[in-house]
């Protein structure tokens, strides 16, 4: 038995060996606080751990990442003070091993460091570089409780998107109060479920908690693990927005129907709010045409350029003062559909039809509740994970709906209770991102004036069970 222990330990040492002898420039049989120290060149390095305590973290932890810098390269932390110091110098300590050796050609890789903020390694041109710009000039000195890599600079401790917001008054202080208002929201997780109503729907004892309704439903600016673009728009910013989608849908606010009140308006405003994540990241005069935005929705770019761009630990924040960001619908997708009923299918005899106003003109509109016939959506771009569905049906609905998403059956044979109100249809697990099919079985209303399903006009909610962003499509 104690021969087998023996050649085991053998073994293991040798395939260490085996493992490291090319990809390390450097092994060392110690701690990673014994390499540090044992060289001259890192003094100042050492003592700026040891100062806050962060060796002993090293010491404890064992598998740590520390991004060295020499001592002639320490004044940009040195001149630092207090919680602003200590924050600096754990930036350059990972919490888990990230080695440049298995880093490709034009690759990246990242470790979580003790600042909660992500160093980011991407290798260019043969060369490895941390976030972006700074070059490392020794890497892999692999220790026994972790590895060192030597940076020709300090790194630059940089806020995340939200820390940047809360920095920000003047004009763009309603957006930064916007940003961090709390709200009310359903906690259903945290809910008792305690039986079913006449309609099949869930019944909860409910529980209600506090969140930034901003961070759900717009993008989670402070998330360090994404990388967005941030459009932070003033009051002006928001009524020129607003002014733009105004022209491009009536002409001119005399035009607006007189349905279209403060309150509609103010909706808008909060929409455009929402409208302000991008779960990518590129200069102003590399911005696409079209931008997709982290919660769905789909928007133009305007024309003009933002007064400022700022690059962030999680991405960047361009402010907008006066300038209309988005001149397009920011209602979300229009959902292509396919019917299996033409026009010319319809059984004259079993239909009703009312007469409805809208703005100066009337408009007859057929329906008919008798034969269901089906309608399939495609929405575009839904992301992975599990979904709260809600509906808002329009006000001449009528009969049963069965609902079908992605092969499974959500719904079967419900009836609305109120027109334009949020009915809860139940929850729905999809495992990957991209185009989803939603097939209606209904009876639907048809327009014999421009001769279209008015069932484009009703509207579905998807919103995540967990952290995460809201998916609306109409």
């Amino acid at each position: 038995m104690a021969l087998a222990v023996v050649a085991s330990l053998f073994a293991c040492e040798s395939t260490w060996d085996e493992h490291y002898k090319d990809v390390a420039s450097e092994r060392y049989d110690g701690g990673v606080m014994d390499y540090l120290s044992g060289r001259s060149e890192y003094s100042g390095f050492v003592a700026l751990l040891r100062k806050h305590g962060l060796d002993t973290k090293i010491s404890e932890s064992g598998a740590n990442t520390v991004f060295a810098v020499k001592n002639e390269q320490l004044a940009p932390i040195e001149n630092l003070e207090g919680e602003a110091q200590l924050r600096a110098v754990s930036l350059h300590i990972g919490n888990t091993l990230l080695y440049g050796y298995n880093i490709p050609e034009e690759g990246t890789g990242a470790v979580k460091s003790m600042a909660s903020k992500n160093v980011w390694l991407e290798r260019t041109g043969g060369k490895l570089f941390a976030s972006g710009e700074i070059a490392l000039t020794a890497q892999d000195k692999v220790c026994a409780d972790g590895v060192v890599h030597e940076l020709a600079s300090t790194l630059e401790l940089k806020n995340s998107i939200l820390e940047q917001i809360n920095t920000m008054d003047g004009a763009y202080e309603p957006f930064r109060k916007y940003v961090n208002r709390e709200e009310l929201l359903f906690d259903e997780p945290n809910s008792v479920e305690v039986g079913k109503n006449i309609f099949g729907q869930t019944v909860y004892d409910s529980a209600f908690v506090l969140e930034r309704a901003y961070l759900i439903e717009a993008g989670d600016v402070s998330d360090e693990d994404l990388t967005l673009t941030c459009f932070a728009l003033t009051n002006e910013a928001v009524e020129v927005t607003y002014q733009g989608m105004v022209k491009r849908y009536y002409g001119s606010e005399e035009n607006l129907p007189a349905t279209f009140n403060e309150a509609r308006k103010a909706k808008i405003e909060t929409l455009i709010r929402n409208s302000t994540v991008w779960d990518s990241v590129a200069v102003p005069s590399e911005m696409p045409d079209t931008i997709r935005m982290l919660n769905g929705y789909k928007v133009i770019s305007g024309a003009g350029t933002p007064d400022q761009t700022v690059e962030l630990s999680n991405g960047m924040l361009q402010t907008w003062k006066s300038t209309g960001l988005l001149a397009s619908d920011l209602m979300g997708d229009t959902l292509t559909f396919e019917s299996t009923a033409p026009v010319s299918a319809y059984d004259e005899e079993n239909i009703s039809s009312d007469i409805i106003q809208i703005g100066d003109k009337k408009a007859q509109r057929y329906y008919r509740d008798n034969t269901p016939i089906e309608v399939t959506y495609t929405l575009e771009g839904l992301m992975a994970g599990q979904y709260r569905v809600y509906w808002a049906p329009l006000a001449n609905f009528t009969g049963e709906l069965d609902i079908t998403l992605d092969g499974e059956k959500l719904i079967e044979g419900y009836k609305p209770q109120r027109s334009w109100y949020w009915d809860y249809l139940g929850t729905v697990t999809f495992d990957s991102y991209g185009a989803k099919k939603m097939v209606f079985n209904t009876a639907l209303p048809y327009n014999t004036v421009d001769q279209t399903y008015g069932f484009g006009f009703h509207q579905l909610r998807f919103i995540p069970m967990k952290e995460g962003v809201r998916f609306i499509a109409r």
